[in-house]
């Protein structure tokens, strides 16, 4: 299957799912903040002090302010899942709600489903309603607004989405936002009229947000480069050309993604970037840019420096220039990167850390349910740290028989990530209503 099959696959995905929603969520009154969509000037409010390694291959830290003064107070495990957050970790109005009567009835808004991570969210996410709905947890049909593409999905699309969401009554909503910074006043807006918002990508300057993410990049990036000195291809007197790939502009991680990026490449000499596109975390987008790139430089490529979900894009678009795939951190893969990587680890060499769209799925999930069941997650944002995978483990990842095109998600149990038991630990009240499916 190509990557325009796949791409086509995807529209008629999220373009069924929209419909239900689009007319009635576009034309609400809605609330989008004034900063302005990718507006980030005020970012030394929300982030986490990053400061940058002295070492080429050691990673970034950042330093937690704690203004809420609860990080002593949490589990060791949180404290240091918290750690390595790239925001302010902060309390959360969640702690003391109460259990909300069921059976609930739950919304799923996104960016578009574009890349196989998302696809993977997607189906899961519908998976966990199903056995939801099954046990009696849940009812009726999962309120789903999802925009077909990039160029029609707004922040302002998403606020208006919530905002109806809330009037039809929904209790607990699970986002993907389009510009968590924008949309900040629409998810307290629904917080303050008891509808907690789970995000997938964190929501900073929101006191409302549930904020679900692992830090997956920063480790990826500054594994990478530490193997790269370790082989001699990187370090005193190397000269390397890289090419930059980046996610979709106005998104508030992924300009976070970048930072990171620029703090554990600070100490690495001799990198040359011969230029960026913009990807936009999709795979047939990324190789119609890449091969762009290739087409404008037609010297040696020796690193590209990407976000996650467009491996793939990236890799066929070498290929199909007839050039050799270069270093590339593996961070935020997909199935089809693993099988492709499980397959060159004698040629290829990355470190990667991962959760997958099932995994992200499960406890986005979870943390939506135990909260309604007034379980009281003792902080806003969860951060559990990723899974590590390299050439000696990355064929436990890869499910046989597949190839860099395919969509499926990476090998292992959607509790990989972070266990039931884990999560716990985030909340006042141990376990989950879906405990008794």
């Amino acid at each position: 299957e190509t990557m325009n099959q796949q791409q086509r696959r995807f529209g008629v995905v999220v373009t069924v799912a929209a419909v239900a929603l689009a007319l009635s969520a576009c034309s609400s009154t809605t609330t989008v903040s004034s900063a302005g969509k990718g507006d980030k000037s005020n970012a030394a409010s929300y982030n986490a002090k990053i400061t940058p390694p002295t070492t080429c291959g050691e990673d970034l830290t950042f330093d937690q302010t704690d203004p809420d003064h609860i990080l002593k107070k949490l589990p060791q495990a949180v404290q240091q899942d918290l750690a390595t957050y790239p925001y302010t970790a902060r309390a959360t109005p969640w702690t003391s709600f109460k259990k909300k009567k069921g059976p609930w009835k739950i919304g799923w808004i996104s960016v578009p489903v574009n890349n196989p991570w998302l696809v993977n969210l997607n189906s899961q996410l519908q998976e966990e309603f199903a056995a939801a709905k099954k046990a009696g947890l849940v009812d009726g049909s999962l309120s789903v607004y999802i925009q077909p593409s990039t160029s029609t999905s707004t922040p302002e699309q998403q606020a208006a989405a919530i905002s109806q969401m809330v009037s039809q009554g929904v209790d607990g909503i699970i986002l993907f936002p389009a510009d968590s910074i924008a949309e900040a006043p629409a998810i307290d807006a629904a917080g303050k009229a008891g509808v907690p918002i789970v995000t997938v990508s964190p929501a900073p300057t929101s006191k409302y947000a549930i904020n679900l993410t692992s830090n997956n990049q920063s480790p990826s990036y500054a594994g990478t480069f530490k193997l790269l000195m370790d082989e001699g291809i990187m370090g005193s007197g190397k000269e390397l050309n890289a090419i930059t790939v980046r996610g979709i502009a106005g998104v508030t991680i992924e300009q976070t993604y970048n930072e990171m990026l620029q703090a554990d490449l600070k100490p690495c000499k001799g990198v040359k970037n011969l230029g960026t596109v913009w990807g936009g975390w999709n795979p047939a987008t990324t190789k119609t840019e890449v091969l762009k790139m290739l087409a404008a430089h037609p010297e040696k490529i020796d690193l590209v420096l990407q976000q996650g979900s467009m491996q793939a894009g990236v890799i066929e678009a070498f290929q199909q220039a007839g050039r050799p795939i270069p270093n590339m951190p593996m961070g935020g893969s997909s199935g089809g990167d693993m099988a492709w990587w499980a397959d060159n680890t004698s040629t290829f060499s990355s470190v990667g850390a991962m959760y997958s769209g099932k995994q992200m799925a499960w406890a986005s999930w979870q943390i939506l349910m135990r909260t309604l069941d007034g379980n009281g997650p003792l902080v806003r944002d969860f951060n559990p740290a990723p899974i590590k995978i390299t050439n000696d483990n990355v064929a436990k990842f890869a499910v046989p028989g597949t190839d860099v095109t395919w969509v499926g998600d990476i090998n292992g149990s959607k509790t990989d990530w972070v266990s039931a038991e884990h999560l716990d630990e985030y909340f006042t009240k141990p376990g989950s209503p879906t405990d008794a499916e």
